[in-house]
């Protein structure tokens, strides 16, 4: 399950840099080699002759100590490279880090370039993983209501996790869009009256199957009537991720609650669990991009 986004990135990847000249590759959270194009493979046979572990070795420690999101310069068989690590990680879920190499230190880019750079990006983005994965869940429904003919349990199962699967992905994929439509200024928020008791309520029995599976309790408290104002769709897509977060950290018979308040200071939305909880020395940054507070691994 954990290696279907990533797999599905490298092959992205692959679509977009296999002809590019400049090396390139894409490293999954373990620090594996999961996709290089020709270019890297050429360039890696000369800089690691050891072959592909030394690579690994190579390529996870670039990874772990050096800084995120910047062009930072080294040497790699005493020839020298600029090097950018950028980390993948969607709705709080480390997929990899993709690294791309350059000679020349990279010219300063203009905010318009930036900009047009980034609508490509999202344009790209949403044909070419979008489109196929829509297809996959229309056939998937098809396959589960019967259209080609009954199906045995295992088959059914079969089915369904495959619908699970690709519905997980198109989430993870849907987010990335989103950050990147955030991130250049394209998301659009509408504002409209919230009734955060139906949407609570409705992000909890999407939750429901998860915590089934997981042994986890859920509840809803406080005032069903709670109203609001904003963009009810971001609301709860805010919800869906702080449940997965909570299911994600409770352990096999927690518990897992939301509560609705109202004052006259407005309304509050609040997801508690019975996890292990954040650590105090900790809660300064966990709204650091890429940091995960157990691991000290710096994530979404």
């Amino acid at each position: 399950m954990a290696i279907a986004p990533a797999l599905a990135v490298s092959t992205f990847l692959g679509s977009l840099f296999d002809a590019d000249e400049a090396p390139c590759c894409f490293v999954n959270p373990d620090g594996n080699l999961a996709y290089a194009n020709t270019a890297f493979r050429r360039r890696a046979r000369r800089w690691w002759p050891q072959g592909v572990p030394r690579w690994n070795d190579s390529l996870a420690s670039l990874v772990r100590t050096r800084p995120r999101g910047q062009w930072i310069a080294l040497e790699f068989g005493e020839e020298p490279w600029h090097v950018h690590v950028q980390p993948y990680a969607p709705e709080g879920t480390w997929i990899g880090t993709l690294l791309s190499f350059t000679r020349q230190p990279p010219a300063a880019t203009s905010a318009p370039q930036l900009e047009r750079l980034k609508a490509e990006f999202l344009d790209t983005v949403s044909h070419e993983l979008r489109t196929p994965l829509t297809a996959i869940l229309g056939f998937q429904e098809l396959l589960q209501d019967g259209c080609a003919g009954a199906l045995t349990g295992d088959q059914e199962n079969y089915v369904c996790q495959i619908g699970g699967s690709a519905r997980h992905l198109l989430r993870l994929i849907n987010d990335l869009i989103d950050l990147a439509a955030l991130q250049a200024g394209r998301l659009p928020l509408l504002s409209g009256p919230i009734d955060l008791g139906t949407l609570a309520h409705s992000a909890l029995e999407a939750a429901r199957p998860e915590a089934l599976a997981r042994g986890i309790g859920l509840a809803l408290s406080g005032a069903p009537n709670t109203k609001a104002s904003g963009d009810g769709g971001r609301v709860s897509q805010v919800l869906q991720h702080l449940l997965d977060n909570a299911l994600k950290f409770t352990p096999r018979g927690g518990n897992v609650q939301v509560s609705l308040t109202g004052s006259q200071s407005g309304p509050r939305v609040a997801v508690c669990d019975s996890g292990p909880g954040i650590p105090d020395e900790a809660l300064d940054n966990v709204c650091d991009t890429f940091y995960q507070a157990q691991s000290g691994l710096r994530r979404t």
